[in-house]
């Protein structure tokens, strides 16, 4: 659930610095998992996003390289699709590692989109122009796989149905690329945001919560039966 979340992020909104949920304040005690699970996640949620921002205002050189690549083929995993593009060009980091692997989040666009909320200029010229809502080509995707391979893949959620988590304005992008990102639609532009191996760990303990042995104890916290006095 939280990479569908995440990569049904638009990337102007993810950008724009304006809350994207809806946070509440934290309570000693929680009446139910449910209840600890609605409070938490959006803050998590939130958390991601800075994360995200951060490694973009940290990265540099290969990490802050548009790619653009050829998409060769699309397998359907509803919701998700798999594009598998040709892979980067790019030299290897310094670290000796692809300049993409495994959890990297990235942003696809079908135009060349710098990330400080401009589209670069189509005639090469290095001027920018304002972003305006026809540019919603663009998604953000999962690298799946070794970044060693003969191609690139990328996971994206491009559902067939809209669900209750997903907004008009997010739908309505999100099957518009689902229908161009074909093979025959040429090349895309990749982008590296960050990667999401911490954050997903967060997400998998927060998610595990139901299944732990001390799970009421941290909804209702309060002195173990040990350390409770006797009575008289």
């Amino acid at each position: 659930e939280m990479n569908k979340e995440v990569l049904a992020w638009d990337i102007h909104q993810m950008l724009s610095g304006e809350p994207m949920y809806s946070l509440r304040k934290v309570p000693v005690h929680f009446s139910s998992i449910d209840q600890y699970l609605d409070i938490f996640e959006p803050l998590l949620l939130e958390e991601c996003r800075s994360q995200i921002l951060r490694s973009m205002g940290e990265s540099e050189g290969a990490a802050r390289v548009t790619h653009r690549l050829k998409l060769l083929a699309v397998e359907p995993c509803d919701p998700f699709r798999v594009m598998r593009f040709e892979p980067p060009a790019a030299a290897p980091t310094a670290n000796g590692k692809p300049a993409l692997v495994e959890t990297d989040l990235v942003c696809v666009s079908y135009e060349p989109l710098n990330l400080d909320g401009t589209v670069e200029g189509s005639e090469g010229d290095g001027e920018a122009e304002p972003l305006t809502e026809g540019h919603e080509f663009h998604a953000l995707a999962l690298v799946s796989g070794s970044g060693h391979s003969s191609t690139l893949s990328l996971k994206l959620y491009l559902p067939s149905e809209r669900t209750t988590r997903l907004t008009h304005s997010q739908y309505k992008r999100l099957v518009q690329l689902r229908r161009v990102m074909v093979p025959t639609s040429g090349e895309w532009y990749v982008q590296k945001l960050g990667n999401m191996v911490t954050i997903n760990r967060e997400f998998q303990a927060l998610y595990a919560m139901r299944e732990l042995a001390l799970c009421d104890a941290l909804l209702s916290p309060g002195p173990s039966r040990e350390m409770l006095p006797l009575s008289a």
